[in-house]
């Protein structure tokens, strides 16, 4: 039985005794609610306990936890438990508005920890428990969530300091928690902001950014929820996904140079992230996007790039686990455009074609890592291991594709890696297809890009790597790395 098992166990036996008041329940719902922090990963210190009626308060909490180096303490003046009268919920929690978080992180040897203070404003919350001891739900509302840092340090330069407000207005979510000791829960709000600024001798940077209808939502084992090495080592995942309709972001900065603005507004998002199993998989994918480039020190007053799909994949192993595991690189740039201002730098008469860009590039493999990236003290008593941190059987290019200019490149390929030697060797092949090269290459003549003794010579240079295609100014090629080491191009030694 779980320790949050056990304590619920004894709060749901104060909950049916027929002796017991109202208050005690709520203080018992307290003790579980301590438990159930405590099988997250953090310890909570209460200052006093007291009773006014039918309502349990809580005074002087101290909330602690850590996870890599860093380290939290959250100072809670009161938390209040009362019955509730809202259908399907027992009890009501309600925070103080405000609270304090003393966020401090492990430096280098020979530095200071840096220590940094952070302001939590939550006006109008509550927190609604219902359920079972066994299988408890949740309900959160908040008129507002704020994470305020006022004139912070930042790690590095001395005496740099930064402001940050990270808010989120109207506040709903909803969480449960089974029998398995497996948590699930969705929040929303209708818009989220993001305000940075420092400056330090002259230079200066502030950013602002606006999400529209933000949500979030999850999964995972409440086991060591708050510090990461305990999910990578957990065999179940822990899931995460944030996602909006819309966001415009405005950075300004300010040097020697004078100021610069960026401005960049995008359509929906998503951010996904899972970890255990000694894995990590992060992925992050903008639709929409358009961004402006205003600045006195740029060649053009005004820059723009406008692109129809950003999105990107990672994902390795990042513990030892006895089956290797898979590392995923994938990259997604779609209907990229520049701005007329752009091309005119370097083409003014238009001779080059105006299409949308795109570069696409997915890149498998199977690894193991040597260390466990979630133990810094591992990783540093083993610099060996941290200069080759994985052991690869195999990698692969599943898609590689740019197009710009009207030019296409496309390649895929596969090789397993051979360890014969500090570093593996690879033993495969990639196949590549290469059309509209020769036709760019005559355009940017025409325009002073290239000189003719080069353009002249490019067909001869592709010929010595590669094969004419099916269809004109279309190439294709072969490129293989063999068991004793030679690279060859369509069976043509390169070495």
């Amino acid at each position: 039985m779980t320790k949050i098992k056990q304590l619920a166990v004894a709060a749901a036996a104060v909950l049916c005794a027929p002796s017991v008041s109202a208050q005690s329940a709520a203080e018992a719902i307290f003790d579980e609610m301590v438990a159930f922090y405590g099988t997250m990963g953090m310890s909570v210190e209460v200052g006093d306990r007291s009773v006014a009626g039918e309502t349990f308060t809580a005074s002087d909490l101290v909330f602690a936890y850590g996870s890599l180096g860093v380290s939290t303490e959250l100072s809670v003046e009161t938390l209040e438990v009362a019955p509730s009268d809202i259908a399907d919920y027992a009890f009501e929690l309600r925070f103080t508005d405000d609270a304090i978080a003393v966020v401090t992180t492990e430096m280098p040897e020979g530095v200071a920890p840096l220590v940094t203070e952070m302001q939590i404003e939550q006006p109008g919350n509550v927190t609604l428990v219902g359920g079972t001891p066994d299988e408890r739900t949740f309900a959160y509302t908040a008129d507002a969530l704020r994470f305020i840092f006022d004139d912070a340090p930042v790690a590095g330069p001395d005496g740099v300091l930064f402001d940050m407000i990270l808010a989120l207005n109207a506040v709903e979510g909803t969480a449960a928690v089974d029998e398995n000791d497996t948590l699930k829960y969705e929040t929303k709000a209708n818009e989220m902001t993001v305000e940075y600024s420092f400056s330090a001798e002259g230079e200066g940077l502030s950013l602002s950014t606006v999400y529209k209808d933000v949500a979030f939502s999850g999964a995972g084992p409440i086991d060591g929820l708050v510090d990461i090495a305990t999910l990578v080592a957990s065999n179940a995942m822990s899931e995460g996904v944030f996602t909006m309709a819309s966001s415009e972001t405005r950075i300004q900065i300010d040097d020697f140079a004078g100021s610069s603005l960026i401005r960049a507004t995008s359509g929906p998002g998503r951010l996904e992230a899972s970890i255990g199993d000694g894995h990590l998989d992060y992925s992050f994918l903008s639709a929409d996007n358009d961004i402006t480039v205003d600045s006195a020190s740029m060649p053009v007053p005004s820059a723009n790039l406008t692109a129809d799909k950003m999105a990107f994949r990672f994902a390795l192993p990042v513990a030892p686990t006895n089956t290797p595991g898979e590392m995923i690189v994938d990259l997604e740039l779609e209907g990229i455009a520049i701005s007329e201002e752009i091309w005119g730098m370097f083409d003014p008469t238009g001779g080059l074609p105006r299409t949308d860009a795109a570069l696409v590039l997915r890149v498998r493999s199977t690894a193991t890592a040597r260390v466990n990236f979630t133990d810094p003290e591992a990783m540093q008593n083993d610099p060996a291991a941290m200069a080759m941190p994985f052991d690869f059987d195999d990698v692969a290019i599943e898609e590689l594709r740019l197009t710009v200019a009207g030019v296409e490149l496309e390649a895929s390929g596969a090789a397993q890696l051979v360890d014969a030697g500090p570093i593996p060797m690879p033993v495969g092949g990639i196949d590549l297809k290469l059309a509209g090269a020769l036709g760019l290459i005559e355009k940017l003549q025409e325009i002073g890009l290239v000189p003719p003794e080069q353009a002249q010579a490019a067909p001869m240079m592709l010929g010595m790597f590669a094969l004419p295609g099916d269809a004109p100014d279309t190439f294709t090629s072969r490129i293989e790395m063999t068991e004793d080491g030679q690279l060859t191009a369509n069976g043509i030694p390169l070495q």
